[in-house]
């Protein structure tokens, strides 16, 4: 197998502008970081704890943002090999055989101010949702899992 027929296949991508956001907000972090080593050691010759604690603080800040840029710019739904790899959340993946998966569809959700699910008349804004129908004979597969972006409903 070569390197190219290895490679994941998105078929929904993520929102490049949000993770390269992150990046650059990561970046600023991690930079300032740096910057309060650096005048702390140019005006008195070493690291405070103040300082140290400071730029501790500031580059695990870094880190942590630079992982939810990395994990936003994830694939939401890809091909692997031949299973349907589904992204229900920002570290959890439902893998479905691609001989389960029928169709894709359109739908939306209407949710009240608060961002629950309420009846179409009670609605105060409707969310785009992404279908995907799982062919009745693997019912089986349905784990019941919920991420915050996905969930299991009826097959």
């Amino acid at each position: 197998m070569t390197h190219r027929e290895k490679r994941n296949h998105d078929w929904l991508k993520a929102n490049l502008r949000l993770a390269g956001l992150l990046a650059v907000v990561a970046s600023f972090f991690f930079l300032s970081s740096l910057a309060v080593c650096g005048i702390a050691v140019w005006n008195s010759g070493g690291v405070s704890v103040v300082a140290f604690l400071c730029s501790a603080g500031l580059g695990m800040l870094a880190c942590f943002i630079g992982y939810v840029a990395f994990t936003a710019k994830q694939g939401r739904i890809f091909l692997q090999d031949s299973e349907l790899m589904v992204r229900i959340g920002p570290a959890s993946i439902e893998k479905l055989p691609l001989d389960a998966v029928e169709c894709f569809f359109l739908g939306s959700q209407p949710l009240d101010r608060s961002g629950d699910p309420v009846a179409s008349e009670e609605a105060a804004f409707r969310v785009g949702t992404l279908v995907i129908r799982v062919a009745e004979r693997y019912g089986h597969l349905a784990s019941g899992r919920r991420g915050p972006w996905a969930g299991w409903g009826e097959g």
